[in-house]
């Protein structure tokens, strides 16, 4: 998305008093399932799972979290931004009143090269998303507004079309046919506005449904 259009999405992190969270929670999102994993503020691993990523998966995520003997709002959650398939999540962490950081993948994947951390699997991505936010405290992420989140979808769906137009530009130019594309499409709308064309073609039409009246 284009900077210039982008909302102002990140508030300072003392306004959510990210400096005082004990707890962090990583959160690898996938489409049909995210797996997440909680440090304490001395590095140590507390608790991992898996589940569903869905609205069942979610409330049973949520009700885990109130059954264990810590405060949420000590809890600093961290996930990459993976388009709609962490957008259910972070709606029921930012209504619980939750401190979230939603992150640029690039971030956390050099973040992963920098503890030497190559392999890659769900559980691991966890691991590295909680450690980032313990030693980084990326700032949280505000939740947007119904105007906000409206024209953010109008600027992606603004982006996408410029870049479709981009590449039919580019495969204009390399072949010469598309060039002519648009010339012979006008054409051919002219000629089934034209009365004449109208007239010749009812009767192959006919012709066409009658045999197909006919076949098996």
């Amino acid at each position: 998305m284009s900077e210039r259009y982008a909302p102002k999405r990140f508030i300072k992190p003392n306004q959510l008093s990210l400096m005082k969270k004990r707890y962090f929670m990583g959160i690898d999102v996938a489409k049909a399932t995210f797996d997440f994993c909680l440090f304490s503020s001395n590095g140590s691993r507390l608790w991992k799972g898996h589940l569903s990523n869905n609205s069942t998966g979610i409330e049973e995520y949520l009700s885990q979290l109130q059954a264990r003997p810590l405060k949420l709002k000590q809890i600093h959650f961290g996930l990459e931004a993976t388009g709609v398939y962490g957008k259910a999540l972070v709606g029921a962490l930012h209504q619980a009143g939750l401190a979230v950081s939603v992150l640029n993948p690039a971030q956390v994947r050099f973040f992963a090269l920098s503890v030497l951390r190559r392999t890659k699997n769900d559980t691991l991505d966890a691991e590295i998303i909680a450690r980032f936010c313990l030693e980084r405290k990326p700032p949280a992420t505000r939740p947007l507004r119904s105007i906000e989140e409206q024209l953010k979808v109008l600027v992606h769906e603004r982006d996408s079309r410029v870049a479709e137009q981009g590449r039919e530009r580019n495969r204009a130019k390399q072949d010469p046919f598309q060039l002519e594309l648009p010339k012979l499409v006008s054409r051919q709308c002219l000629l089934a506005q034209s009365p004449l064309y109208a007239r010749r073609s009812r009767p192959a039409l006919v012709r066409s449904s009658q045999a197909l009246g006919r076949s098996p």
